[in-house]
C-alpha cells in the first residue's frame, strides 16, 4: 500500500474489470465531441478567412513550424509515460510536471529570441513580432501535459473532451470578435494562445491535482519514465521537423500567400486527424496499454480502434478529395483558389493517416518507444529528402512528393515495425484495412464519375457526392456482420 494518499488518483486497477465497456463508451464520447468540434473549427476558419486576408494569415503560418516543433519537444513524451505505465505515483507525476515546465520555459524563451533570425530566413519582417507574441503557446501547451495524462489514464474521456470543447468555443469567439475589430493576424494568435490557456485552467479544476513544489522532484525515481519519454520526445521532434518541413520550405521558396494557401489546405486535410484521431488515441492507448500481456485481446482492441475511426476518417477524406474545389470556395471564399490542388493531394494522405497513426499507437502502448524512434529516423530522412528534391519543381510537385513518400513508403514501413515489435500481425492488418482500401478506391472512382455526369452547380454536385459517400458507407457496413455489430455497439444499440 502506498504511504502517500495522493497516489490513489493514479490507481487504475478498478478499470481493468470493465475495460471493454469503458473503452466503447470513451469511443462514443470522442466521436460525438470530435464531430461537433470539427463543425466549430470549420465555421471559425470560414469566418476568419473572410476577415483576415491570406497574406496576413501567411505570417502566422510561417511561425507555426518553430512553435509546433518546440511544443512537441517540451512535452518530451512524458504524458504517454504516465498513461502507459502500470504503476504511477504522485511524486513521479510531480517530477515529470516540473521537467515539462522547465523545458517549456527554456523553449518559449528560445523561440521568442529567434524572431529576428526567422524574419531574415523568410525575408519577411512581419514574422519577427509574431514569433514573440505566439511563443507563450509553448508554455501553455506544456502546462496541460500531465493533466491530460491523468484524465486519459483514468479514462475520464468525457470530462477531457467537454473541457476541450468549451475552451475551443471561448477562444474562437474571442478570436472572431478581435478579427472584426481589425486585429488581423493577431486574431489567429489569440485563438491559439487562449485555447491552450483556458484548457489548462479547466483541466486543473477537473483533476483537482496540484503538483508538489519543484524541490520535491526526484529525477532518479523517474529515470525509466524519462527514458521512455526521451525516445518519444526524440521521435516527436523528428516527426515535427519532418511534418512541418513542407510549410517551412513553402515560406522560404514561395510567397507568404502561397504559404497561407498551403497552411489552410493542410489544416483542412489534417483536421480529422487532429479533431478525431488525437482524441481517439487518447481513449485507446490507455486500453491497449492495459492489454500488453494479452496478445489476442490486444489485436481485437486494435481492430476495433482502427475500424471505428476509419469509418469517419475515410469518408471525410474522400469528400475532401473529390470536392476540394467546393470546400475551398465555400469555406475560404474568393482569393483562396490556390489551396484547391494542394487540398486534393493532401486528402489522399488524409485517407491513409489514421492507418499510419494506429500503428504508432500500438508501439506506444506496447512500450516500444525505441522502435518508434528508429522508424521516425528513417521516415523523416525519406520525407525531407523527397521534399528537397521535389520543391525544385514547384509547390504542387513538392506536395505530390510529400504525399507519395508518406503513403507509399513510410506507411508500409511503420506497419513492418508494428508487426515485428507488437502483438499485431499481418492477418490483423489485412482484416482491418483491406476492405477500407477497396471502399476508398471504389467510392473515389464513383464520386468523380458522378460529378462528370452531372450538369449542376459545384455546390449541388458536392451534395450529391456527399450523399453517395454516405450510401456507399452504409452498404459497406451492412455487408460485413462484424463491422455492423461494431457500429451498433458504438451507437449503444447492442
Amino acid at each position: 500500500m502506498s504511504s502517500d494518499p495522493r497516489d490513489a488518483l493514479f490507481d487504475t486497477s478498478a478499470l481493468r474489470e470493465d475495460l471493454g465497456r469503458l473503452t466503447g463508451q470513451s469511443a462514443r464520447v470522442v466521436l460525438v465531441f470530435a464531430a461537433i468540434r470539427l463543425l466549430v473549427t470549420l465555421l471559425t476558419t470560414a469566418i476568419l478567412a473572410r476577415l483576415v486576408p491570406p497574406a496576413e494569415q501567411g505570417l502566422v503560418a510561417l511561425t507555426l513550424p518553430a512553435i509546433l516543433i518546440a511544443s512537441g519537444l517540451s512535452e518530451f513524451g512524458l504524458s504517454q509515460a504516465v498513461i502507459q505505465r502500470e504503476t504511477v505515483t504522485h511524486r513521479l507525476v510531480t517530477t515529470l510536471f516540473w521537467v515539462n515546465v522547465t523545458l517549456g520555459l527554456v523553449l518559449t524563451s528560445t523561440v521568442a529570441l529567434l524572431g529576428d533570425a526567422a524574419a531574415r530566413f523568410y525575408k519577411e519582417d512581419g514574422v519577427s513580432i509574431i514569433f514573440v507574441v505566439l511563443s507563450p503557446y509553448i508554455l501553455f501547451t506544456v502546462l496541460n501535459t500531465q493533466y491530460v495524462a491523468i484524465l486519459r489514464r483514468q479514462l475520464r474521456i468525457k470530462a477531457l473532451e467537454t473541457a476541450s470543447f468549451v475552451t475551443l468555443i471561448a477562444a474562437s469567439v474571442i478570436s472572431v470578435s478581435s478579427a472584426t475589430m481589425g486585429a488581423g493576424p493577431y486574431a489567429l494568435v489569440l485563438q491559439l494562445l487562449l485555447h491552450q490557456f483556458f484548457t489548462f485552467l479547466a483541466l486543473a479544476w477537473l483533476t483537482r491535482w496540484i503538483p508538489s513544489p519543484p524541490w520535491t522532484a526526484r529525477l532518479t525515481e523517474a529515470r525509466s519514465a524519462l527514458a521512455f519519454g526521451g525516445f518519444l520526445a526524440a521521435e516527436r521532434l523528428l516527426g515535427s521537423v519532418a511534418n512541418n518541413f513542407p510549410l517551412l520550405l513553402t515560406g522560404r521558396f514561395f510567397t507568404e500567400v502561397q504559404a497561407a494557401h498551403y497552411f489552410r489546405a493542410e489544416s483542412f486535410a489534417m483536421m480529422p486527424s487532429k479533431r478525431i484521431g488525437a482524441p481517439i488515441a487518447g481513449a485507446f492507448i490507455p486500453a491497449l496499454s492495459r492489454l500488453q500481456t494479452e496478445p489476442e485481446a490486444f489485436r481485437a482492441m486494435f481492430q476495433r480502434l482502427a475500424s471505428r475511426a476509419n469509418l469517419i476518417f475515410v469518408p471525410i477524406a474522400l469528400f475532401l478529395y473529390i470536392c476540394a474545389d467546393a470546400v475551398v470556395l465555400i469555406l475560404l471564399g474568393e482569393g483562396w483558389e490556390g489551396s484547391t490542388p494542394i487540398l486534393r493531394l493532401l486528402a489522399v494522405f488524409a485517407m491513409a493517416l489514421l492507418t499510419i497513426n494506429s500503428f504508432s499507437w500500438t508501439l506506444v502502448a506496447s512500450g516500444q518507444g525505441r522502435a518508434l524512434f528508429i522508424w521516425r529516423i528513417f521516415s523523416s530522412f525519406l520525407l525531407i529528402t523527397s521534399l528537397l528534391i521535389s520543391v525544385q519543381f514547384g509547390l504542387i510537385a513538392m506536395v505530390t512528393g510529400q504525399v507519395a513518400c508518406q503513403v507509399l513508403i513510410n506507411g508500409p514501413l511503420i506497419a513492418g515495425f508494428a508487426i515485428r515489435t507488437t502483438p499485431i500481425d499481418l492477418t490483423t492488418i489485412r482484416r482491418t484495412f483491406l476492405s477500407e482500401a477497396i471502399f476508398a478506391a471504389v467510392t473515389a472512382g464513383g464520386g468523380f464519375a458522378l460529378r462528370a455526369s452531372l450538369d449542376l452547380s459545384t455546390f449541388a454536385e458536392c451534395i450529391a457526392v456527399g450523399l453517395m459517400i454516405v450510401a456507399f458507407a452504409v452498404i459497406r457496413i451492412g455487408a460485413f456482420p462484424e463491422l455492423r455489430r461494431d457500429v451498433l455497439t458504438t451507437l449503444g444499440r447492442k
